[in-house]
């Protein structure tokens, strides 16, 4: 399973650097994917996907919707953070 972890999390940081400018960190651990994001002008932003095990056995983790669910996240909070 570790081989599996270690490969998806690079697989979503390498998609994830193709739109954001950054710090990606991603990583598996007590059964979540756990995505961070860090700016300079930013603060952190985090993203986790629960139930890693069983999505990644059932085939419901796709890395390309994660990366677009993240990005999508990502720019609501930057809207969020600019606008107040």
């Amino acid at each position: 399973m570790r081989d599996y972890e270690y490969l998806i999390s690079i697989a979503l940081r390498d998609k994830l650097k193709e739109s954001i400018k950054g710090r990606v960190f991603c990583k598996v651990e007590y059964d979540y994917l756990y995505i961070s994001i860090q700016t300079r002008e930013l603060d952190r932003f985090e993203y986790k996907v629960y139930d890693f095990a069983d999505k990644l056995i059932t085939g419901r983790l796709i890395v390309n919707e994660i990366a677009a669910t993240v990005v999508a996240n990502y720019k609501k909070y930057i809207l969020a953070y600019f606008t107040y």
